[in-house]
């Protein structure tokens, strides 16, 4: 019988229609030299049969090209994988399968002998079984992983789902998750079924904020194949943490007349929190609100708010609070006040005057001359000082002693005046002056003088007590404070004149001879009638009219004598004529000559 080609649909090559050998037909194994075990049994005008009228076979998608599956007349075959040899019905895969795209092929099989008319037959079917080996790595659906988790979830938490396919089936797609280079410690496990990765550990923001690392997803083909993917998990902060002082305690020191606004100190706090924002207040001993604190992003600046007073608050001690808003920290700062010149000395008068005899050594204080000042310390340390050289006097730096340096004479000056400053020794000076006058006391130290050489006077014998005889002068040395005192030192026989104390101020004093009782001529002799000059110091006081010594002159009617200091008195030559008497002719004799002195 020839054998001719016959195809079907999609047939991608023909088969000789086998000779009918009277044998069943069946399926052989692979590499047989009839694989396909096809026969046909030729009977006069008859088709050719199948036996049977089905047939399957399996290859592995990954089989080379060329390789024999089933040598049979297929139809089927619309991809082209399949190529079946005309003369021996062999069966080829002749391009790639992929058991992903089709697992399964369902050819239908056509034979035609080769008579005329040829006959055929289209109802053998051949089922090809791709089966699935592991030519798929797993792939994760989504890359890069990306997750966030808050620092106090509790262990177990679930964190991410990573999740990867493969194509393949079976054991070949059938998944194990592991996490890649952790190392000890790692905060993260996964599940290896699902993907699932989850908190292990603790954790801690503040120590680490972020981890990035590796999953694998692997399958379980022979061989395995696997692929990974980067994830990274991003740990979110709580307010886990306080506000930290850098320091607990912060001295500073302020000058009591710094400025208000004037910056004190900055205080720091750290919180160990993602994003925190920290607020600073005063929370106790801000004593009259001297001090402000403002917050900002480096720490709190401490301001003075209200001026200082170093005599009111010398130190405080200010508590400082750090808030995040719902935890805080505290620490203390010492401010000391330093002093400043803030007061200036301040003497109790602006004008002194003191007095000082002129007879007193050198060396002898005057007066001591102070200060006050509110300060303390340097600030309050007070140095004196004459601002003009006057050579008489010195003053001392440290105690304001005001002492002579020569000796003083009334004769010569008699006060002084003297500007004093008071110094303090502060940053920068303060002063105060006032101003000294020093008064020089005169003492007795120069003996009186008359202003005549001579003096004479007449007097009547019934004049009343008491009237005016004679009338002397004297006078210090130069000018003075002191008083003159003149009084006339009296004889033995004649006690009816005699001389008041009269005292003048700053000049010659005047004492005047005047009769002290009725003047008789029997009675009285021709005696020296000494007269005296005194100087009394300065606040003496006699009443007008005190009686001194008597003297005793002859009681004259009416004579004239005259009298030199310190010679007797003689009579005036009789061209000198007394004066009329209010009574005249008078009504006694002339009083013989008498004699006056001075001492």
């Amino acid at each position: 019988m020839d054998t001719r080609d016959i195809g079907s649909t999609g047939d991608t090559g023909s088969a000789p229609v086998p000779r009918d050998t009277g044998k069943t037909p069946g399926t052989r194994a692979m590499g047989d030299p009839n694989p396909t075990g096809l026969r046909r049994r030729r009977s006069p005008n008859t088709a050719p049969q199948f036996q049977p009228s089905s047939y399957q076979a399996s290859v592995e998608e990954n089989r080379p090209l060329g390789t024999p599956v089933l040598r049979v007349i297929v139809s089927g075959n619309t991809r082209g994988h399949f190529y079946i040899d005309a003369q021996t019905g062999a069966l080829d895969v002749v391009t790639p399968l992929d058991y992903e795209v089709s697992k399964e092929f369902t050819l239908r099989i056509r034979a035609q002998d080769g008579g005329r008319p040829p006959l055929s037959n289209i109802s053998g079917l051949v089922t090809v079984q791709v089966l699935d080996v592991n030519d798929n790595a797993p792939i994760f659906v989504s890359t890069p992983f990306q997750a966030t988790v808050l620092e106090n979830v509790p262990l177990g938490y679930s964190v991410i789902h990573v999740q990867a396919i493969d194509a393949d089936s079976g054991d070949n797609s059938r998944l194990v998750y592991t996490l890649l280079e952790t190392g000890a410690g790692f905060p993260f496990a996964i599940n290896n079924s699902t993907g699932w990765i989850v908190v292990a550990s603790e954790l801690d923001r503040e120590a680490v904020d972020s981890y990035s690392f590796e999953v694998e997803a692997q399958d379980q083909g022979n061989p395995p194949m696997a692929s990974s993917a980067s994830v990274t998990v991003t740990v979110l902060d709580v307010n886990d943490n306080s506000p930290e002082f850098t320091q607990r305690e912060y001295s500073a020191r302020l000058n009591e007349d710094a400025a208000v606004g004037s910056s004190v100190l900055t205080v720091s706090a750290v919180d160990r929190d993602a994003n925190s924002v920290i607020t600073y207040q005063i929370s106790s001993g801000n004593t009259r609100n001297r001090f402000s604190i403002t917050s900002q992003s480096g720490g709190g600046l401490i301001s003075l708010a209200l001026p200082l007073d170093y005599k009111l608050e010398r130190q405080y001690l200010l508590t400082i609070t750090a808030s995040d808003g719902t935890r805080h920290d505290t620490a203390h700062v010492v401010v000391n006040v330093t002093d400043a010149n803030t007061h200036r000395p301040v003497f109790q008068s602006s004008h002194y005057t003191v007095n000082v005899n002129e007879d007193r050594p050198v060396g002898t204080t005057v007066v001591v001359i102070s200060a006050t000042d509110e300060d303390t310390g340097e600030n309050a340390r007070i140095t004196y000082l004459m601002e003009d050289s006057i050579p008489q006097f010195r003053i001392a730096a440290d105690t304001g002693a005001v002492t002579t340096l020569m000796e003083l004479d009334y004769e010569d000056q008699v006060s002084y005046t003297l500007a004093i400053t008071a110094r303090d020794n502060g940053i920068p000076q303060k002063s105060d002056t006032t101003y000294l006058e020093i008064l020089v006391s005169d003492v007795n130290d120069n003996a009186p003088q008359f202003l005549r050489d001579s003096y004479q006077g007449s007097v009547y014998e019934d004049v009343p007590a008491f009237t005016s005889v004679l009338q002397v002068s004297g006078a210090g040395c130069r000018q003075g404070a002191g008083r003159v005192l003149g009084a006339v030192r009296h004889g033995q026989h004649c006690p009816q004149l005699r001389a008041p104390h009269r005292r003048g101020a700053a000049g010659p004093a005047q004492p005047r001879l005047a009769p002290g009782a009725a003047l008789r001529q029997q009675r009285c002799a021709a005696l020296p009638l000494p007269v005296r000059h005194q100087q009394l110091p300065p606040g003496d006081t006699a009443p007008p009219g005190t009686p001194i010594p008597p003297i005793t002159p002859p009681s004259l009617p009416c004579s004239q004598y005259s009298w030199v200091p310190h010679a007797p008195v003689v009579p005036v030559p009789p061209h000198n004529p007394c004066p009329p008497h209010p009574s005249w002719p008078p009504a006694y004799p002339m009083v013989p000559p008498f004699h006056l002195e001075l001492s």
